[in-house]
C-alpha cells in the first residue's frame, strides 16, 4: 500500500497498562471536530485523533483505496507506526463504520470500542444519498459545486439539523469547511461511497459470523436524521459486550452538540482505565509504501 502521511492530534502520552483512545472521526470531517469532547476528559488519558486519508490535513490516498478493509488498514498501520498497544477506537458515523471493520479484521489489535451512531449494514445510512452520489449528476455536483458553496450557506445547512441548531458557529464550522476545500476530501468521500454497498454486505457477513466481542460503547442520537436511531436495535444484536447510550436530544454530530455530556459517558465507561488531555500537538507521521 503507498506510503502517506497522517495528521493526527495528540493529547497526553502512552501510559503502561492503560489503553490509548483513537479516535476516528466521520466523512467530510476532521480530528478537529473531537477536540472539545477531549476538552472535558480526565487529563491522564492518552488521545489521539486521526485525520483519515484525504481529510483534514493527511495526504490524500489513491481513488482505489477507500474501501472499508483498504482504510481499515491505513489506520492498522497507524496504529503500528505509533506502536499503541490495543487502543480503544472512537468512531463516529463513518469512522464508526472503520472501527467496527478494523475489530473485525484485527480482533487482537483492539481493546474496545466506542461508537457514535455508526454507519451499519442494516439500514444505517440513507440509501437515497447514496444512489444520488453513485449517479452522474450527483458525482459532478459534489465535486464542482461543494468546494463553493459559501460558508453561511454551510453553517445555515447545519443548524438545519435537528439537535445542532444552537450548537453552531463559524469557529466550529472551520474543519468541515477544510476538508470540503477544492480538491479535498470530496473526490475521497464518492471514491468512499463507490464501494459501500459492497463493504456493507462484507461487514455484515462477518457480523453474522462473529459478533463484536470486544466491550463497546455506543451513542445515538435520537434525532439523528443520517443514521436513525430506530436501526440501532438491528446492529447492536451484534454486540455481545454492549453498553448503549441514547442521546434523546441529539442529532448525528453529539460531539459537536453535547461535549461534555459524551465525554462524562465515555469517562464512567473507562472507568480507572481512563485519563486524559495534557498539551496538544499536531504531529504527521508516513506509513511506509
Amino acid at each position: 500500500m503507498q506510503g502517506i502521511g497522517l495528521s493526527y492530534l495528540e493529547w497526553g502520552r502512552p501510559q503502561p497498562g492503560r489503553p490509548s483512545l483513537l479516535i476516528l472521526h466521520g466523512l467530510l470531517a476532521a480530528a478537529e471536530t473531537f477536540d472539545r469532547v477531549v476538552d472535558h476528559l480526565d487529563p491522564t488519558l492518552h488521545v489521539l485523533a486521526l485525520d483519515l486519508p484525504s481529510n483534514g490535513h493527511s495526504d490524500r490516498c489513491p481513488l482505489d483505496q477507500t474501501s472499508t478493509a483498504a482504510l481499515a488498514s491505513y489506520i492498522h498501520g497507524f496504529m503500528e507506526r505509533m506502536q499503541l498497544d490495543r487502543p480503544i477506537l472512537l468512531g463516529h458515523s463513518h469512522g464508526g463504520l472503520l472501527a467496527m471493520r478494523l475489530a473485525a479484521n484485527e480482533p487482537d489489535a483492539v481493546s474496545g470500542l466506542i461508537l457514535l451512531a455508526p454507519a451499519h449494514p442494516y439500514n444505517g445510512y440513507r440509501e437515497s444519498m447514496v444512489r444520488y452520489y453513485l449517479h452522474p449528476f450527483g458525482r459532478n455536483a459534489a465535486r464542482l459545486i461543494f468546494p463553493r458553496i459559501p460558508a453561511r450557506m454551510y453553517l445555515y445547512f447545519f443548524r438545519q439539523m435537528p439537535g445542532t441548531r444552537d450548537h453552531f458557529d463559524m469557529d466550529v464550522l472551520k474543519p468541515y469547511l477544510h476538508s470540503l476545500r477544492p480538491g479535498g476530501a470530496v473526490p475521497y468521500t464518492l471514491a468512499v461511497l463507490k464501494s459501500w454497498h459492497d463493504d456493507m454486505e462484507r461487514l455484515a457477513a462477518d457480523l453474522e459470523r462473529s459478533p463484536i466481542a470486544c466491550p463497546t460503547l455506543v451513542f445515538w442520537g435520537g434525532k439523528d436524521q443520517v443514521v436513525p436511531a430506530t436501526t440501532a436495535p438491528a446492529l447492536l444484536k451484534h454486540m455481545t459486550d454492549l453498553t448503549f447510550v441514547p442521546l434523546a436530544q441529539a442529532g448525528h454530530l453529539p460531539n459537536e452538540e453535547m461535549p461534555d455530556e459524551l465525554a462524562r459517558h465515555i469517562q464512567q465507561w473507562f472507568d480507572a482505565n481512563v485519563g486524559t488531555q495534557q498539551s496538544l500537538s499536531t504531529r504527521t507521521v508516513t506509513l511506509a509504501g
